[in-house]
């Protein structure tokens, strides 16, 4: 009975080190990697979504990151990086100057199903 107790807190404690073990790898490896653009600080797996739920209003809360942050800046929506550009002068310089540099960018789909309701 003793030995099969310790065989379940031997699997329990690996388990556990190993959920700690990937969140701390996926915290911190985009944590320190991409500093160029800024943004808030997020949670693995959740992202941002917490703050930007504080705010029923979500233009309100994305204009408030805006003054903080500037025109570009970074969010996480789940574990996957997301770039906000804002501004009529930005938007232009990015999409209509440089357009050739963004074309080839993968699809997002998480924000597509969030804009649309869950309906992808």
């Amino acid at each position: 009975m003793s030995t099969l107790l310790f065989s379940f807190d031997i699997l329990s404690t690996f388990l556990g080190f190993l959920v700690v073990s990937f969140l701390a790898i996926l915290f911190f490896r985009h944590r320190y990697h991409g500093k160029i653009i800024p943004g808030p600080a997020w949670i693995p797996l959740v992202g941002n979504m917490m703050e930007l739920r504080s705010d029923p209003d979500l233009r309100i809360c994305l204009r408030r990151l805006q003054k903080k942050y500037g025109d570009i800046y970074k969010l996480y929506l789940g574990p996957s990086p997301t770039i906000v550009v804002c501004g009529y002068e930005t938007i232009k310089e990015l999409f209509i100057k440089r357009g050739t540099e963004f074309s080839d960018r993968p699809a997002a789909t998480l924000p597509i199903i969030i804009i649309n309701g869950g309906k992808g």
